[in-house]
């Protein structure tokens, strides 16, 4: 049976308890013919190995019970230190005419992810993604609402084009008032002679023939910048309708983006997430918990899929004082 993980416990200078068992090969409960000895590794096979045996308290048959054993390490000491594994070693001890050398525990300090934090995590990336949808919404409302504002500007638009074109109504306008100016023009210079004051009619007649003639060229010349403007009218109504199109086409993107929020499903957890998972995984593993089948005993939980699969579990433990847990593994 492997040895028991024990947690990653803080670095704090706290003693460290457990209980361990000596059994005959049939089972039954045994004390030690020979003590032997117990030791704790540092960082078991890896460059920074070191044994310490000194600040253990080893309690055989504790409280008179033969062959269930207690033991205690101070972690006070310098030996025991953050982002460090330890393994509880025991050494020639002789146990049913046998002399054993076993694990019998393992623990870290500070050494591993905390669960919570990623709880929370996957917590914040939830509200998160809500908030986002809520905000496209309101995007795609705001679009819908300028969408039809922008129809009377149309419609107004189209009108001037109509207007300022040729045989339009602005445009049959100007070409009557010039015939009728022309006319008059042409009247004038027929004239009879004033038998009262023949110099007085000339002169007012001059006069007044000069002053059509400027208006007419004015109606004129006015006419061509109306239809200069007619021309930037019709152009700036196809720019302003590729904008609207464009609008409305953005809208319906929109639109399909919210409603595959509202629509697209997430399959189940097939393996273990990895430490900075896609959001989408990170949702489903916090949605799998709540919602599966799980069992959870003094030294185990274990987390299932929708047919009641383990597709995840994690080493658990409480000494009365501290509960620890570790990482979530694939069974």
């Amino acid at each position: 049976m492997a040895a028991p993980y024990l947690g990653d416990i803080p670095d704090n200078g706290a003693t460290v308890h457990f209980m361990w068992a000596t059994n005959t090969a049939s089972g039954l409960s045994v004390t030690r013919s020979t003590d032997g000895s117990i030791e704790v590794w540092k960082d078991p096979a890896g460059e920074n190995q070191a044994t310490m045996a000194w600040g253990i308290t080893d309690t055989e048959d504790i409280d008179g019970l033969t062959g269930v054993h207690g033991c205690a390490l101070n972690t006070a000491s310098a030996f025991y230190a953050a982002t460090c594994n330890y393994t509880v070693v025991l050494r020639k001890a002789t146990i049913d005419t046998h002399v054993v050398n076993a694990p019998l525990a393992h623990f870290s300090i500070e050494n591993r992810a905390p669960v919570i934090e990623n709880g929370a995590s996957i917590q914040s990336t939830y509200t998160q993604v809500v908030a986002n949808g809520a905000s496209a919404q309101l995007n795609y409302n705001g679009i819908v609402a300028n969408g039809a504002s922008l129809g009377p500007i149309l419609t107004d638009t189209s009108e001037l084009q109509t207007d300022w074109v040729n045989g339009g109504r602005l445009d049959l306008l100007l070409d009557a008032n010039g015939a009728s100016i022309q006319t008059v023009h042409l009247k004038t210079t027929n004239l009879p002679a004033d038998p009262a004051d023949d110099s007085d009619i000339d002169a007012q007649l001059a006069a007044n023939a000069a002053t059509i003639q400027v208006n007419y060229l004015a109606i004129i010349a006015n006419g061509a910048t109306g239809e200069a403007n007619n021309t930037a009218i019709a152009a700036n109504g196809a720019s302003i309708q590729l904008n609207y199109d464009g609008i409305a086409a953005n809208g319906a993107s929109i639109q399909e983006n919210y409603d595959s929020l509202e629509t697209d499903t997430m399959a189940e957890l097939s393996a273990l997430p990895a430490a900075a998972p896609k959001w989408k995984v990170a949702l489903m593993a916090l949605y799998m918990a709540l919602r599966n089948a799980s069992l959870r005993t003094a030294s185990e939980y274990r987390m299932s899929n929708d047919v009641g699969t383990v597709i995840l579990e994690k080493d658990l433990s409480d000494d009365g004082t501290t509960f620890t847990a570790s990482k979530l593994r694939i069974p």
